[in-house]
């Protein structure tokens, strides 16, 4: 159509910020609740304006959270329409302003750059509102060049910014702010190692915890109450962690969904195996940046030839990743040289994912930050101070085995953040032999029998536990509700006694 014809894709040649531009009536004395030094946020803002003077523009709209967080040092948990929109700076006498819902505006105020405050209510039209507030500023009015992160822009809103300045030009101005922001400053890159402390001890707190009975939720507990509990600890972060046991840890992004260990693996096709794995991946988020790690825990008599040679394989491309991780390594080659490495492998195993991605100030509901991955397909080399979570993991018909670090990008080659606490190899938890085997619950909801007490006599010990903390029982029995074997026994007493070994 003839309005898509305005569009200038920048994402296909990303000019570089002409220069550097000094920022008018900074704020000197940054509030010490802020993450960063006058001259951190200083250099931030001054790049964002060249950014804006190397595409030309007369104004750009901020749309992608990362980057208005990142360049103003705003923070909320809220994800309303929001934006930073920057005048160029031949437009001397008028201030960048941030946008936002009424209800947050009190989180733009004394903003460590110098911008004023716009909102809308929540019975006006954001754009509308907005449009009010470009021209009131003497903003794009007329024959103007608007850049937009149209990627983080619905497409409803591209429309009805259309309407409201047909006479704009509109310049996709999504990747253009990356660029830079992903080369991470010394201040960057101490908080950085402080989010990897937090992911270590939390990640050690999982794994300390694994046993049979155990519930995915409990360890969650254990993992969270390190990370956010500690002195100095986790900001809320963009993913909560994963946690699973066997097979069910094979499906990406599936986390504590209540199945507890029971030290058996139940596949698909209704077979049994004793042992059981746990996956693991922890990410702490301090002051909004993320570190991340994946490791992997199995509870049986011993560890098992596949998984050790899985052990094996993923550390091997772990160790040559983050080797030659260094300055002017090409992603592409990176990914296809670990796959290379995993693909000797003899057991039953895939590989669906990408090599690494970049990892930092992502907001929900990812914690990477950028479009830049050790993944087939991209050369753009790599430069010092990116940062990166490097994952060749593998997903397996007994659920997903995973060892992965945080790493810095060095002139010499990659520093891993994390792993420095926490070895990369399989946590062993040999059972008890004592140890009640309990049953994880089905993933159908109408499977569950309702038991009575008859049945809980000739139960096995392989049903008891399970069923009764997810079962309403009769009338004649008295409701459980608790999350312990421990809360079970105090209710039924003897008739759990019997059936419990």
């Amino acid at each position: 159509s003839p309005s898509c014809q305005k569009i200038e894709n920048m994402q296909q040649s990303p000019k570089s910020p002409s220069k550097g531009f000094e920022v008018p009536h900074f704020t000197k004395n940054i509030p010490t609740y802020f993450d960063f030094s006058t001259e951190e946020y200083l250099g931030r803002f001054s790049k964002i304006l060249g950014a804006v003077d190397g595409h030309d523009l007369d104004c750009a709209l901020l749309t992608r959270a990362v980057d208005f967080r990142w360049g103003c040092g705003y923070r909320s948990q809220g994800h309303p329409f929001e934006l930073l929109c920057v005048p160029h700076p031949k437009y001397a006498g008028i201030k960048p302003f941030f946008f936002t819902r009424l209800c947050e505006r009190a989180n733009a105020d004394n903003l460590p750059v110098p911008t004023d405050i716009a909102h809308y209510e929540d019975n006006q039209h954001p754009i509308e509102v907005l449009g009010g507030e470009l021209r009131k500023r003497g903003l794009c009015v007329g024959k103007v060049k608007l850049g937009v992160q149209l990627e983080f822009f619905t497409a409803l809103r591209y429309s009805q910014l259309l309407k409201e300045f047909p006479d704009a030009e509109i310049v996709n101005f999504s990747r253009a702010i990356e660029q830079f922001r992903i080369l991470r400053s010394e201040e960057e890159i101490a908080i950085y190692r402080r989010s990897a402390h937090l992911t270590e001890a939390g990640t050690q707190a999982g794994l300390d915890r694994f046993r049979v009975g155990i519930s995915e939720n409990e360890l969650v507990a254990a993992i969270t109450n390190v990370t956010f509990a500690a002195d100095d600890g986790c900001r809320w972060s963009s993913y909560p962690p994963f946690v699973a046991f066997g097979p069910f840890s094979a499906r990406t992004h599936r986390s504590f969904e209540g199945h507890r260990c029971s030290g058996v693996t139940h596949f698909r096709d209704g077979t049994v195996e004793q042992g059981q794995l746990l996956f693991l991946e922890v990410g702490a988020s301090y002051k909004s940046y993320h570190t991340s790690m994946m490791r992997t825990a199995y509870i049986g008599a011993k560890i098992p030839d596949w998984l050790q040679e899985a052990e094996d394989l993923i550390n091997e491309a772990l160790d040559y990743l983050i080797t030659n991780m260094r300055k002017g390594a090409i992603p592409e080659e990176l990914d296809a040289a670990a796959r290379e490495i995993i693909g000797r492998r003899t057991f039953e195993a895939t590989q669906t994912t990408r090599c690494g991605y970049t990892i930092g100030a992502g907001t929900s509901p990812e914690w990477s930050d950028a479009d830049f991955s050790l993944v087939a397909g991209e050369r753009r080399p790599l430069q010092v101070g990116q940062v990166f979570h490097v994952i060749p993991f593998v997903q397996t018909p007994h659920g997903c085995i995973g060892f992965s670090e945080t790493v810095l990008v060095t002139e010499e080659g990659g520093h891993a953040l994390t792993g420095h606490v926490v070895p990369r190899k399989v946590h062993h938890v040999i059972p008890s032999p004592s140890a009640a085997v309990l049953v994880p619950h089905t993933q159908s909801p109408v499977a569950v029998e309702v038991l009575t007490p008859e049945s809980i006599q000739a139960a096995t010990a392989l049903r008891v536990a399970d069923a009764m903390l997810r079962t309403t029982c009769p009338d004649d029995l008295a409701m459980v509700r608790g999350n312990s074997a421990e809360m079970m026994m105090a209710e039924l007493g003897p008739v759990y006694s019997t059936v419990g070994q």
